[in-house]
């Protein structure tokens, strides 16, 4: 990871929010000869007293589950806003040219869990995206339906045990620099340029 100490956001809502806003993390896992093993997933970020936890759900019995059933050590990537940052948005522009970027590694231990807390996870994370009303939200599913999903799903929480994250929004430039470069996204008016530009602000 891309560690410089003005690179790294010291608030851990901050980091929390990105995690929240940006749930479909990469999975990373080693499997038994020795290559990496990754699946994209939702996951959800729980804390409790004893620490913070992902929960989330993949598919039963795939490469990656029994993979992560034989080491359970285990990295959550999430990616936030980035963009790419031209060198002619600077006050001296004849140098290189660079992206700014959110980053989270969280890394920990897997744990899957039995059915019954399986299910609670298919149900926390439907009724988090399907509204109550809705025809697919979880009251609306069959118990015979559920049963026989639950069978085909492993449930799993990640006790994080360390989370670094890099906030790479032109922090190492001068104000008048940065002040331009945010001028420059809000004029591209795009999604991940107007959330860059959004954070950079916050950091004046």
């Amino acid at each position: 990871m891309y560690q410089f100490e003005y690179f790294t956001e010291k608030d851990i809502q901050k980091v929390e929010e990105i995690i929240q806003n940006n749930p479909f993390a990469m999975v990373v896992g080693t499997a038994s000869n020795g290559f990496p093993v990754a699946t994209q997933l939702p996951l959800e970020l729980i804390r409790r007293e004893n620490g913070i936890y992902l929960r989330g759900h993949m598919m039963k019995g795939a490469a990656h589950h029994l993979a992560l059933e034989k080491n359970n050590k285990v990295m959550a990537l999430f990616t936030g806003p980035h963009h790419y940052i031209s060198a002619s948005w600077y006050n001296k522009k004849n140098v290189a040219s660079t992206w700014n970027y959110v980053s989270i590694q969280a890394t920990g231990n897997i744990h899957f869990t039995d059915e019954y807390e399986t299910i609670k996870i298919l149900e926390e994370i439907t009724d988090k995206y399907e509204k109550a009303d809705s025809p697919s939200s979880f009251s609306k599913l069959s118990e015979t339906y559920i049963s026989e999903m639950a069978k085909y799903v492993a449930g799993f929480e990640i006790k994080i045990e360390k989370m670094e994250n890099v906030f790479k929004l032109s922090q190492n430039h001068p104000k008048d620099t940065r002040l331009g470069i945010i001028s420059a996204l809000e004029e591209k008016n795009s999604e991940n340029a107007t959330a860059i530009a959004k954070l950079m602000k916050a950091r004046l």
